[in-house]
């Protein structure tokens, strides 16, 4: 029963160490000219350009 345990335990933590390996991501941030906004649904077209509603 402790063997189980051990080994459950043991696959558990590999389980979640190579899940928390992740590609990183470039995250820039822009100013917007509108003061007090909260731009959402941001989304980048084929052209490079970004979308978002204020």
């Amino acid at each position: 029963m402790k063997a189980n345990a051990i080994a459950f335990l043991t696959a558990c933590v590999l389980l979640f160490a190579s899940s928390a390996h992740a590609d990183t991501a470039d995250i820039r941030e822009w100013l917007v000219p509108w003061p007090k906004t909260s731009p959402g649904h941001v989304f980048v077209d084929g052209g490079g350009r970004i979308w978002f509603i204020s």
